[in-house]
Formats: C-alpha cells, sequence, structure tokens
C-alpha cells in the first residue's frame, strides 16, 4: 500500500484513507455529548472548553455550562463574576470573557445565531481558525479542517514531517496536508475521526501503530520515527515569579469578615479574586519574608496584623511563567485598619467567599492551609 505523502487529492490511496479512518470511526469511537449534537452554540462552548483541557475534565464543564447558559442568551445577560465563578479550575480565564462577550455581539448582531461564515465568525472575540473551522465543520457539516493538537501529530507522522509543528513553516505546512486529506462530502465525520485517532491511537506517548487504522499509510511507520514525531519548536526559558498570598481574616465578629481583592488588566488571572498579595523578585523563607520590608509596611496599614500560619509552597506552571507561592494565614481588626493603601481590596463576609472565583492556585494552598469555604 503506498504511503500518501506526493499523492494528490483524489488518489486512490487518499480516498482509501479516508475510507479506512472513517470506517474506524464508526465503529469505535468515545461517546462525547458534544458529538452528539449540531447545535452550533454548544459546537462553540465545547470547543473553547476543550482547548488545553483533558476530557476527563472538561466534560464536567460542558454540562455545568449548558445546565447554567442553555442558550446564547443566558451567557449574554450573565455577569462577568458568574462566568469567571463557573470557569473556575480551567484556566486561561481571557477565554470564559471572550465568551461572554462574543454571546453579547452574537445577540446583537445575529439574533443569537452562530453565523455559518468563517469571516463573520472571525470577527468574535476568542474565535481564531481552528475555532471557527471546528463550529463550521461540527454544527453545520462545511468543508473546512480543523486542525488541533491531535490532528498535527497525526499528519506530522503520516508525512513523516521535517519540521517543528510549532514553527510558522511547520503549521502552515500542517495545515496544508490537512486540508488535503479532508473528506469534503464528510467533513464533520471525518475531522472527528482524525481527532479521535491521535486521542486514542496516535498518542503523543507510545502511540499504538498496532491498533492504528490508518498504519498502512502512514511514513513515520513505515520509517520507525513515529516516537520521534512530531518534531517541537525548542521550549522558552520559563519566567519564575514568587507570591506571597496573605490570608487576611477578622473572627471577632458573628459574620467574619476577610480582605478580599479582584486583579486588575495587564497580568494573569486578570478580573479573578485574591486575599493581599505581595510579590518579592526572588524566593524567601517564611522567617525572612515576615521580617521583610514588604510586610512591615504592611503592618502600617493593618497595625493589628497578626501571622497565624502558612503553608508549604506551590509551584503552578504557566505558559511562560512559573508561580511559586505560599499562603498566610493572619489575623487583624479589618474594621479599624487602613484599607485606603490597598484600593482593589474590599472586606467581604467569609460565608460570601464562595461566589467569587479564583485562580486554581489559590484553591490548592487554601486546601493546604485547612482553610476550606
Amino acid at each position: 500500500m503506498p504511503s500518501l505523502s506526493c499523492l494528490p487529492d483524489e488518489s486512490v490511496a487518499t480516498a482509501l484513507f479516508r475510507r479506512s479512518l472513517i470506517g474506524w470511526y464508526e465503529r469505535d469511537h468515545r461517546p462525547l455529548p458534544w458529538r452528539e449534537t449540531a447545535n452550533p452554540y454548544f459546537v462553540w462552548l465545547s470547543e473553547v472548553i476543550l482547548q488545553q483541557t483533558r476530557v476527563e475534565q472538561g466534560t464536567a464543564y460542558y454540562h455545568r455550562f449548558i445546565e447554567a447558559f442553555p442558550t446564547v442568551f443566558h451567557l449574554a445577560d450573565a455577569d462577568e463574576d458568574q462566568v469567571l465563578k463557573l470557569w473556575q479550575g480551567l484556566g486561561y480565564y481571557s477565554r470564559a470573557r471572550n465568551l461572554r462577550v462574543a454571546a453579547q455581539r452574537l445577540v446583537q448582531e445575529y439574533g443569537g445565531s452562530l453565523p455559518a461564515d468563517r469571516k463573520k465568525l472571525l470577527a468574535l472575540p476568542g474565535i481564531g481558525p481552528y475555532t471557527a473551522a471546528a463550529i463550521l465543520s461540527f454544527a453545520y457539516d462545511l468543508p473546512f479542517v480543523a486542525v488541533d493538537g491531535n490532528v498535527q501529530r497525526v499528519v506530522s507522522r503520516l508525512f513523516a514531517l521535517p519540521l517543528p509543528v510549532d514553527s510558522p513553516q511547520g503549521k502552515k505546512e500542517v495545515d496544508r496536508l490537512a486540508d488535503l486529506l479532508l473528506d469534503r462530502e464528510h467533513p464533520r465525520l471525518f475531522n472527528n475521526a482524525t481527532m479521535e485517532l491521535g486521542a486514542t491511537v496516535c498518542l503523543p506517548v507510545s502511540p499504538r501503530c498496532s491498533d492504528c487504522p490508518v498504519a498502512d499509510f502512514c511514513l513515520a511507520q513505515k520509517l520507525g520515527t513515529a516516537e520521534e514525531l512530531p518534531l517541537k519548536s525548542p521550549k522558552r526559558q520559563l519566567r519564575d515569579r514568587y507570591f506571597h498570598y496573605i490570608d487576611v481574616r477578622d473572627s471577632r465578629s458573628a459574620s467574619p469578615l476577610m480582605l478580599l481583592g479582584r486583579r486588575g488588566g495587564g497580568d494573569i488571572w486578570q478580573g479573578l479574586y485574591q486575599p493581599l498579595l505581595v510579590e518579592t523578585p526572588v524566593a524567601m523563607e517564611p522567617a525572612d519574608f515576615l521580617a521583610s520590608d514588604s510586610f512591615v509596611s504592611l503592618k502600617r496599614s493593618f497595625p493589628s496584623l497578626e501571622p497565624k500560619g502558612y503553608t508549604s509552597v506551590e509551584t503552578h506552571v504557566l505558559t511562560h511563567q512559573r508561580i511559586h507561592a505560599r499562603l498566610y494565614r493572619a489575623e487583624a481588626d479589618l474594621e479599624t485598619s487602613c484599607l485606603d493603601d490597598y484600593p482593589p481590596y474590599q472586606l467581604i463576609m467569609v460565608d460570601d467567599l464562595p461566589i467569587y472565583a479564583f485562580p486554581r492556585l489559590l484553591e490548592i494552598l487554601w486546601k493546604k492551609g485547612d482553610v476550606l469555604f
């Protein structure tokens, strides 16, 4: 059986490849909820949620979002805090904000419907080439190839691509080859099948080549290089940051108070909430931090501030940053403290804490310190 490399779109090998792949998918695929609907809104939600998210985790979020916002109109009417709280734990919170803003645009400009038009979809906040193609393919069964990480890996191995798939040239070539393979008569089926192949058989590590329905067409399989592909560009060096959260509470009243602030723009976790935060340029042990000028300055605004304990350091890796964070527990007379020095922060009742959206890192630290809510 000839490989797919160097063959034209309508070659016998390409037609056999499509038939083999789709036949395998129809016989044996995971029954995921977003595959059981052509509702463009549900398809859009699933695609945004599943970016950088495992299917097992994303499925629960998908059901929660549909329950909370069953239509575009419900999402458009939601408060940003409500959307962020529901998104909590997924990361990349700009995606949640873009979902809500795009929903508002859809209501205003398209009567609450997602247009079956690539240019119009790309004009919406948070919808890029991949998401637009996925909506057009999965919701409208239009001939657009949807290239996610799974498809990148499959294409790279099929053609033994000698280019890093995350480089501009490599990405362009993967897109070209994927479009060449696309079954234009059955784009929804074909895109689902290619993604399923990458997710369940053509795995990043230890690919199951012996179970692959299209192994006969794979050049990397013939060359014995499947484990080495896809090629990736050298990773960027991560920037280390050192966060010292101080959870300040006032437990004297019948309704205990705590200090909470909302993060501004221009940095990670925009719009999410946090207790007092001090960032230092280097790592510091608790004794050094509590004796530092940064902590002493806090005491000027909170004269009764008294540390009560702290957690071990938790390291949280983002795309280009590595956050090293520790949570300190403290008590203070918050009602007589000088909050003017900390304008983003406000007093809230501890019982109200669950309604606010936090970075996943803070959830982990609170549980570490047995500060549950």
